[in-house]
């Protein structure tokens, strides 16, 4: 494999390479740290020296890259298919790197809108390439019934490379709407689109069976503890799908105005305690606070942690995504800014602390 694609192997790993050298060409403009990873809010939620930032995520891509020809090896596939291998790590490196770098330098891109539009380029590319795809035990949709049935894989992959273009098109829309509306389309468009494809392959095996032209698929051997241990994986990606789902999609955040203290208490993350005699101002404000979240959680929900903006410097934030309105409370010279659901319940959380605090 290595010598038969030596060329593009050569020029593949150069390309994926080319941003470290870039970083190393610009190093006296970069920033001591910048952010290399963003949460599902579109804020920076992680920070990387200059050192790791240049040559982590390169040399991580290169390394991924060599493992994909690598699994590829003694595969009669598709030449098409293959320069496809050859291409994907080098795009997402220039792409994901040219982008750190320029977020690094001052640029200012709506991570939010950026992330569909990769994830939408990548599956409306692979769809192209689905049915050129031959069958293998290491790239396509794998299944039993594809894996047992040339006839059922070709056709599998003919209507996935269909399905995936149109999920990728789906994805590249979303872009374009508002990030509560957006990332849930997404989400479910990419879902859709492998969940479908395997739902096809098993469609047509039964169509298969009833027209005799293939046996019943029996399951592949196992001994008892890799049955065990093979059933114990399905339930666990299941249930990491499930909460995964969960825990993006919902949460709520309780307030509990108790005699000397009122305690918020939200979903997936640790509650907080605020001393009315600790306060020592109170502000109401319409719309959110903006600010870089430097640790925490963040979801479709639900936004908290830490924060940074020029106006609080680091400040504690306990609301929900994009809250109509926020309390703004000094207590004991650190910020806190948090909300309730909607302006309404925020106005009557903001009036009600008021109260304690007088």
């Amino acid at each position: 494999m290595f010598k038969k694609y030596k060329k593009q192997l050569i020029i593949s790993s150069i390309v994926i390479l080319l941003p470290l050298v870039f970083g190393l060409v610009i190093w006296n403009r970069l920033p001591d740290s910048f952010a290399t990873h963003w949460g599902a809010d579109g804020q920076a939620d992680g920070y990387s020296s200059k050192g790791f930032g240049i040559f982590f995520t390169p040399l991580f891509l290169l390394g991924m890259h060599l493992f994909c020809v690598w699994i590829n090896r003694g595969t009669n596939q598709d030449p098409k298919v293959m320069n496809l291998v050859f291409c994907l790590m080098p795009i997402v490196s220039l792409m994901a790197n040219g982008m750190i770098y320029a977020i690094a330098m001052g640029k200012v891109w709506d991570m939010n809108a950026l992330m569909p539009v990769f994830m939408g380029i990548l599956f409306t590319l692979v769809g192209n390439y689905l049915p050129k795809c031959r069958q293998n035990t290491t790239m396509g949709i794998k299944v039993v019934w594809t894996l047992n049935n040339e006839e059922n894989w070709n056709a599998t992959h003919r209507f996935g490379g269909k399905l995936w273009v149109a999920g990728g098109l789906i994805t590249l829309f979303s872009a374009f709407l508002p990030m509560k509306i957006g990332y849930p389309i997404m989400f479910f468009a990419m879902l859709g689109t492998c969940l479908g494809s395997v739902l096809y392959s098993y469609l047509y095996y039964r169509k298969q069976l009833q027209a005799g032209t293939m046996e019943p698929v029996k399951e592949i051997p196992m001994d008892p503890i890799t049955k065990k241990i093979a059933k114990g994986a399905r339930i666990l990606i299941l249930a990491l799908l499930i909460f995964c789902g969960a825990v993006m999609f919902t949460g709520s955040i309780e307030f509990d105005f108790q005699e000397e203290k009122l305690v918020m208490d939200a979903s997936f993350y640790a509650p907080i305690n605020l001393r009315y005699e600790n306060i020592e101002h109170i502000e109401y404000r319409e719309g959110p606070v903006e600010g870089t979240r430097v640790g925490g959680f963040g979801s479709f929900r639900l936004l908290l942690g830490f924060f940074e903006n020029e106006e609080f410097g680091t400040y504690n934030r306990y609301t929900y995504y994009k809250p109509e309105a926020c309390i703004v409370v000094t207590a004991k010279g650190q910020t806190l800014v948090f909300s309730g659901a909607n302006g309404e319940e925020t106005k009557e959380i903001y009036n009600t602390l008021l109260e304690k605090v007088k």
